[in-house]
């Protein structure tokens, strides 16, 4: 597919939940209190507490109620609204799966540990928690079945936790694109250091070759809530644009990088290395103009 631009956004959302406005959905009869009126929503789950059910907003993991009267803001009307928009001005995006990850039995069907062990994994009431050893161990979850194209996770860790929180696009145990969030102590008056790293893995004539393009960060974190949002774009002659976003509470960091070769290597995941963190959900997002969205799937 010629032009095929894809988006990758890690939502991690950790500790403070209550202090951003996200807690657990409340269940409801529908029928009387419908966060998704005029749509089967039984469970009436709302990740982002904005009010409006998972179902039916345009920005599921991103916190975007209208003014009463008013619809969600889609200023280039593909459905998906212009808090998340990976194209906000170019209609084509498409949301093709948010798993909430509620059940471990979707959890084995559906992810598989590539570095690390299955017992650092669980389900819990706030979703998938990841505990890798300490001392610099990593564990890397990748999709089995949503392949190369477009991922959004979120997921909880303490805002003075040490280590790297981590989006993964197209990847393996060795190749694929990295958005890293890596929080390192600090002895002064500030606070933890953050720094936010966008990175290329590729095997070249089974060589193992490694681009990274650090960013900046705005601030020191003041809630314990992350967003790791990953964007890439592949151009017509197979080279890609990568964008690393990192929300951390109220500050913003971002990298990026292009001119790479295009990797598809495999499918987008999540890691984290030395630090705890718990993904609350993973959107999936693919820009294809023209072409008519697959429906969601909601797990």
């Amino acid at each position: 597919m010629d032009a095929v631009r894809v988006l990758a956004s890690i939502v991690l959302l950790a500790g403070c939940d209550r202090a951003l406005g996200i807690e657990a959905a409340v269940s409801a009869d529908a029928s009387q209190l419908s966060n998704c009126p005029g749509l089967a929503d039984a469970d009436q789950v709302d990740v982002d507490n904005d009010g409006i059910g998972d179902q039916c907003d345009n920005c599921p993991l991103v916190a975007n109620r209208p003014a009463p009267g008013r619809a969600q803001d889609d200023g280039d009307g593909d459905g998906v609204g212009d808090a998340c928009d990976p194209h906000p001005v170019d209609a084509g995006d498409c949301l093709v799966a948010l798993d909430r990850f509620r059940d471990a039995a979707d959890l084995a069907a559906h992810w598989q540990v590539v570095l690390g062990t299955a017992d650092e994994l669980a389900i819990t009431d706030g979703g998938l928690a990841l505990t890798p050893p300490g001392g610099g161990g990593e564990l890397r979850v990748t999709s089995r079945d949503l392949g190369p194209g477009t991922v959004e996770i979120l997921a909880t860790t303490a805002h003075d936790h040490v280590g790297v929180v981590a989006a993964l696009a197209d990847a393996d145990p060795k190749t694929g694109y990295t958005c890293s969030e890596t929080t390192t102590p600090s002895t002064g008056p500030s606070g933890n250091s953050v720094l936010v790293d966008v990175t290329w893995d590729a095997l070249v004539n089974g060589i193992a070759m490694r681009i990274t393009s650090p960013g900046s960060f705005s601030g020191t974190p003041i809630a314990d809530a992350i967003l790791i949002r990953l964007s890439v774009d592949e151009t017509p002659g197979g080279t890609v644009e990568l964008r690393c976003r990192v929300d951390f509470g109220f500050e913003l960091g971002g990298a990026s990088i292009t001119g790479l070769a295009a990797i598809h290597a495999g499918n987008p995941g999540i890691a984290v290395i030395d630090t705890s963190a718990t993904v609350r959900a993973l959107a999936l997002y693919a820009f294809q103009p023209g072409v008519a969205c697959p429906a969601t799937i909601y797990r």
